[in-house]
């Protein structure tokens, strides 16, 4: 509905009021939904010109390495591990050290019989137990705690 004047809207009883407010407000989120993935698909090209760069610079820093080792004498060989040297501590983040996690199978000791069971999965009194119960024995577990002095 496209009105000239307010005269026109002033005219309209307040249900139609109400129709052309809730186009109105659909119309908006429509318009604010497309501006938002316009945004989104600009970051994404400014990214990829970014990381597009970066490769390119790459490039140009190995076929640099290669000529230089070409010219110093050095055999096809020698200048693959080189490039391939450089590429990795370039290109690769350094790993983080691996926290001691505890055993890579839990450690189950039956609560009656004092039975020690090392297995990925649990056993089937243990999987028959309610959690208050698994939570007490895993607490609780002598085998755990003497592989924890264990370690230190």
């Amino acid at each position: 509905m496209k009105f000239d004047t307010e005269k026109e809207l002033t005219s309209l009883t307040f249900d139609e009021l109400k129709k052309i407010e809730i186009e109105t407000k659909k119309f908006l989120s429509k318009i604010h939904r497309t501006k938002v993935s316009l945004e989104k698909a600009e970051a994404k090209k400014k990214v990829r010109e970014a990381l597009n760069a970066a490769k390119d610079a790459l490039k140009e820093k190995e076929a640099d390495l290669r000529e230089a080792l070409s010219t110093m004498g050095y055999t096809k060989d020698q200048i693959k591990e080189a490039v391939r040297a450089m590429l990795q501590t370039t290109s690769k983040p350094t790993q983080k050290a691996k926290r001691n996690r505890g055993p890579a199978k839990f450690i189950y000791t039956h609560p009656k019989t004092k039975e020690t069971y090392t297995a990925g999965k649990p056993p089937k009194w243990f999987q028959d137990m309610n959690t208050q119960q698994r939570a007490k024995i895993r607490k609780e577990n002598p085998a755990r705690i003497k592989w924890e002095k264990e370690q230190g």
